[in-house]
């Protein structure tokens, strides 16, 4: 997908249509030479919509005014030519934007698109606070970002799907902060939430801090968290005929980002995930 806004195509319709009426009483004397500052600020103007037209990504438009801006750098044309080029350039840019499909985010949906531009991250607020969640959790912002565009373009089960992702490093993280073995990692989700929960017995009967009561009761709402992630949301988007509506994955983005918050809060960070991919569920 390509982050391009309506103000860049009506900023081109104004420049074409201020230098027309600039210019329309030169345009009874199609011959005539402008000055050398109307020639500028004309230059400008066609510079202008050769960066505009780039930057909207329209290809065929923006390597039509670079040719005739080339062309006027070696003989300076009068304000006929000017005229008529412009106007071809014009018809050239409505073509192009014909033979393109364009998608519009709803406005209410806007804040759960982000997007990467120079270097950056960029984004609705809704986005961005789920991102802010995941510092810790590099890895998993590529889901992230993935589900916000889902959201934002309608495809809710496919935004859970990215979502479930998501957690997934979560739940890998707290497996591993508890030394579960790999082959239970290596098991899925089940695999590791009955690790953890193994762990746990072993804390409960080796009490071997002083403050292991406070770590039991942190590992055992992180389990149970995980546990209803995994029966209500993970297993079932993995399967058909399990369809998710508009409301239900805000609700699950919503939760995402709460689990990270609290994740953060506790002190995990992005650990190594299993080199083959989790199974998926069977029920």
């Amino acid at each position: 997908m390509l982050p391009i806004y309506a103000p860049g195509f009506l900023r081109i319709a104004e420049i074409v249509t201020e230098y027309l009426k600039r210019t329309e009483p030169a345009a009874l004397h199609g011959n005539k030479l402008e000055s050398q500052a109307e020639y500028d600020e004309t230059i400008r103007a066609l510079r202008d919509l050769q960066a505009h037209s780039s930057r909207m990504f329209l290809s065929v438009s923006a390597a039509s005014m670079e040719r005739t801006l080339e062309e006027f750098s070696k003989e300076v044309p009068n304000a006929g030519q000017i005229r008529t080029r412009l106007s071809e350039w014009y018809n050239c840019f409505l073509s192009e934007l014909k033979s393109s499909l364009f998608l519009m985010v709803l406005p209410h949906r806007a804040p759960y698109f982000a997007y990467e531009q120079n270097g950056q991250t960029r984004g609705g607020i809704e986005a961005v606070v789920l991102l802010r969640a995941l510092a810790n959790f590099r890895d998993a912002r590529y889901d992230a970002t993935e589900a916000g565009a889902c959201f934002a373009f309608g495809c809710f089960t496919a935004c859970v799907h990215h979502l479930m992702r998501v957690t997934e490093h979560g739940l890998i993280s707290v497996a591993a902060s508890l030394n579960v073995p790999a082959d239970k990692l290596s098991k899925g989700w089940d695999g590791c939430i009955q690790g953890i929960g193994s762990a746990i017995k072993l804390i409960e009967s080796t009490k071997p801090t002083p403050d292991w009561q406070d770590e039991v009761k942190k590992y055992n709402d992180l389990s149970s968290w995980f546990t209803n992630i995994k029966t209500g949301w993970r297993n079932p988007v993995s399967h058909v005929p399990r369809i998710y509506s508009e409301q239900t994955a805000k609700g699950i983005f919503s939760a995402t980002c709460t689990l990270f918050e609290h994740l953060n809060i506790y002190g995990f960070k992005q650990t190594v995930m299993p080199s083959d991919p989790l199974p998926l569920p069977t029920n």
